[in-house]
């Protein structure tokens, strides 16, 4: 079900006294922010197992963790040992890498990312000592992350108009590319589908093999084809679970949802406020004992109205 077909309530059953049109929209839009969000979790982390560790299944594409806390050397663990045992220890996110077995292993390949770092500049995300904040964008072979800034070119193309990008460092390594590019120097980006076109014949396979990318004609190996298979995971996102169960109420029953909904964000906002005053940290503990208060809250409110029926 389209957010375009739904109606929250029928706009001629309404009063001006029950809510007003921003309601509505308040509701529709935390629904599809959600929705963006779980579907970016997804893309990231649907096709990696959260409950059972990846050694077993060899050298995959998975979700990475540097973990800080145990060790200062480039290593990495898995999503379900980031969750289950290193919960509370300082990580450091790496997104995907391809070919990684978790921990330290002969065929792992390492770079300065998993020390927190990036780009040929060599500095953290985020960089605080940055004054100006640039996109990060991963090249397909060494999956390092670039400041677009530090690319070698004048323009950068929008999101939607490539769908991968290889450094320049790695075209000249890699100089077979250029026979496939519509530029002549620096990083290039690529428009969707273009590791079809790559050749397949004999000598270039052993070439691809000789030079290590022979992960480019694989068709499973690129991030767009990993987040695919995350995505196709998710059965129904929570936007659209909300939709249903909005659409599922009365009118009187979709009123109360949206007061219900503006007292949790306005209590929420004051509650983190001061958090952002004193400059502490949020802690999980912090936002169980709000619900916790909220739903006491709750509770006494539903106690005061059976007393007086």
């Amino acid at each position: 079900m389209s957010d375009s077909s739904f109606n929250l309530v029928d706009p001629s059953a309404r009063s001006d006294e029950d809510f007003d049109e921003s309601n509505t929209l308040t509701m529709i839009d935390v629904l599809k922010e959600e929705k963006e969000l779980e579907e970016d979790c997804n893309a990231v982390l649907g096709a990696s197992d959260d409950q059972n560790c990846t050694y077993n299944k060899g050298y995959i594409r998975q979700a990475l963790y540097a973990c800080k806390t145990c060790t200062e050397s480039r290593a990495a663990i898995c999503l379900a040992c980031s969750l289950h045992c290193h919960e509370g220890h300082e990580l450091i996110e790496l997104y995907t890498k391809r070919l990684f077995r978790k921990e330290l292993n002969a065929e792992n390949k390492y770079n300065h990312n998993y020390e927190g770092l990036y780009c040929i500049c060599k500095r953290p995300y985020p960089d605080e000592a940055d004054p100006n904040p640039d996109d990060m964008i991963q090249c397909c072979i060494c999956e390092d992350w670039y400041h677009s800034k530090h690319l070698g070119l004048k323009t950068i193309p929008e999101g939607d108009d490539y769908s991968e990008m290889t450094c320049a460092s790695c075209m000249k390594s890699h100089d077979f590319l250029w026979k496939y590019a519509s530029i002549l120097s620096g990083s290039c980006f690529w428009v969707g589908g273009w590791r079809h076109k790559l050749c397949k014949c004999l000598n270039c396979k052993k070439l691809y093999n000789d030079e290590g990318v022979s992960y480019l004609i694989d068709p499973l190996d690129s991030v767009e084809s990993y987040e695919e298979a995350g995505k196709a995971k998710l059965k129904e996102s929570q936007y659209e679970k909300g939709l249903k169960a909005l659409s599922s109420l009365n009118h009187v029953q979709q009123v109360n949802a949206i007061e219900g909904f503006n007292e949790m964000k306005d209590n929420l906002k004051q509650y983190l406020k001061k958090f952002a005053e004193t400059k502490k940290v949020v802690r999980e503990e912090d936002i169980k004992e709000f619900f916790s208060e909220m739903n006491a809250q709750k509770r006494r409110k539903t106690e005061v109205s059976t007393f007086y029926q």
